[in-house]
């Protein structure tokens, strides 16, 4: 059951009806949020958040040999060591016209019809 309020102005507005206001009651906090969720950065980086906090949590809690599973703090360091010595952009280069050279042959085996 939705009441019925009376504000100064003479509209009549119910409470309850499930519709929600222009938030300027709302707190800082839920503005902040809310400008977040909006926000292009968070809404591209938001999903790897989880994914990097399970990968760091299942490192440090050893589950698997680091010869196998290499943890975030590993990664970052090889980066950094490769940066110095000049290599990372040549190392990214290459792999990303690996990968640009796999989908071609990918699509002419699918023109072929193979």
């Amino acid at each position: 059951m939705t009441s019925t309020t009376v504000p100064t102005d003479g509209r009549r507005t119910a409470r309850g009806s499930g519709r929600r206001g222009s938030g300027a009651g709302r707190g800082l906090a839920w503005r902040v949020w809310h400008r977040c969720l909006r926000s292009g950065t968070f809404r591209t980086l938001g999903p790897f958040v989880p994914v990097v906090a399970l990968w760091w949590l299942l490192d440090a809690l050893e589950v698997f040999p680091e010869s196998f599973f290499v943890g975030p703090p590993t990664v970052v360091d090889k980066m950094g060591e490769l940066l110095e010595k000049g290599i990372l952009p040549g190392y990214l280069s290459d792999s990303l016209t690996q990968c640009h050279e796999v989908k071609d042959s990918a699509v002419a085996s699918r023109c072929r019809g193979g």
